[in-house]
């Protein structure tokens, strides 16, 4: 993988706050 392990998680809880402000 190009990505580390820290930028995915980075992109993981970027995601989830957008979710949640999706909600």
């Amino acid at each position: 993988e190009l990505r580390t392990k820290g930028e995915r998680n980075k992109e993981r809880r970027e995601g989830e706050e957008q979710s949640c402000d999706r909600g």
